[in-house]
């Protein structure tokens, strides 16, 4: 009964956006109504993590972009985002990381991140969660300009519920994403030359 409890306040599921973005995207000159700003497209690839301002003072989501970008990764991150806040509650942070297969001959087949979603949910349920942990993975079109093709990114947008301090919500919602990243991390790269990289 207390497992059937904890399984109906967490929440993984798959959605599909309109739309479509370029990428790389430029930055925005003024911040958001919420204070954060929109800092623009970084191949992290070639560039250090310390390069994202928006991953800093949050070492899970610091970490997220180095192993994610790693040579040896599938992957290549797209952006990211934190928020913090506070209502009757109590504090919560939110955020997501937006990411997309490296190769792009499997970027503009969106079935590769259908069965990546699969999995992360078979994965995630055999893991200790956390109650009230949510991941929102959006997938949504995108033009990759670099290599003059179209495609996919998926976003993960993760929340972790409410908790007495700042500081204890921040643990959860890291905990949350050192989590996804470890699903990730497991992921293997196709072999050298099989596939065209993108970055």
């Amino acid at each position: 009964m207390q497992r059937t409890r904890q399984m109906q306040n967490m929440t993984v599921f798959l959605s599909m956006k309109n739309g479509g973005k370029g990428i790389p995207y430029g930055g925005a000159d003024e911040d958001r109504p919420d204070g954060s700003r929109n800092h623009g497209f970084k191949s992290l690839k070639s560039n250090p993590a310390e390069a994202i301002p928006e991953a800093q003072g949050i070492t899970a989501l610091k970490n997220a972009l180095i192993a994610l970008n790693a040579a040896d990764s599938p992957f290549f991150t797209v952006g990211c985002e934190k928020a913090f806040g506070k209502n009757d509650s109590g504090h919560w942070v939110s955020g997501y990381l937006e990411f997309a297969l490296n190769y792009g001959e499997l970027v503009a087949d969106a079935a590769f991140y259908f069965k990546l979603f699969f999995l992360f949910n078979q994965w995630y349920w055999q893991q200790k969660q956390e109650v009230g942990v949510r991941y929102q993975f959006e997938l949504e079109g995108a033009t990759f300009l670099d290599a003059n093709l179209s495609g996919f990114t998926i976003t993960a947008w993760i929340s972790a519920g409410t908790y007495p301090t700042k500081e204890l919500a921040q643990a959860s919602w890291e905990e949350a994403l050192d989590t996804l990243v470890t699903f990730l991390r497991q992921q293997p790269a196709p072999p050298e030359g099989q596939y065209t990289e993108i970055y």
